[in-house]
């Protein structure tokens, strides 16, 4: 059983969804990991890339939320092997 690490109360709500609303719909929020470019790339090479999604739990006493990735032990390995966040520059 899970605890509110804010507050130690049992009464949390876990394996929520996290969902962002654009074009009139609701998605998913994730981190999308790419593959390094290699450092003489094929003509026909294309980066790998991977999606890890995330979750929530909520403490029903406090108000407390922690966010979680779905497979933290993949996200590790992806950057251990060099692979980069999918982040846009504003």
């Amino acid at each position: 059983m899970k605890t509110c690490q804010a507050c130690g109360s049992s009464e949390v709500v876990t394996d929520l969804a996290v969902l962002h609303e654009s074009h009139g719909g609701s998605h998913p929020i994730y981190f999308e990991m790419i593959e390094p470019e290699p450092a003489k790339p094929s003509f026909s090479w294309a980066p790998d890339s991977a999606i890890n999604y995330i979750h929530a739990t909520a403490c029903g006493k406090c108000g407390n939320v922690q966010l979680f990735v779905e497979n933290s032990a993949e996200l590790l390995a992806l950057h251990n092997k060099g692979y980069k966040g999918n982040r846009q520059e504003d």
